[in-house]
């Protein structure tokens, strides 16, 4: 993928998963639904220190603060604008 400064950007599995629900439309908690939905669905996996978290509410408790970690590295990177 490119930035915005047309430099080729790698994304790990949770920045593309975020990055697709950035509508500008939605806020933390409506994307922590949709990942989870994800999670739920089998197509995002969550891991901490190799291995895989289960259960809803450990997995919502590991991602909220790495969905701010994400969009705060996505800004960095130059991947959208406020």
């Amino acid at each position: 993928m490119t930035n915005l400064k047309h430099e080729l950007v790698n994304l790990s599995d949770l920045e593309r998963h975020v990055l697709q629900h950035l509508d500008g439309q939605h806020g933390a908690d409506e994307l922590l639904s949709k990942l989870l939905q994800q999670v739920e669905a089998g197509s995002l996996l969550v891991h901490e220190q190799g291995h895989r978290i289960t259960g809803r509410e450990r997995i919502a408790v590991y991602l909220k603060p790495a969905i701010e970690t994400t969009l705060t590295e996505l800004a960095k990177r130059c991947l959208f604008t406020d």
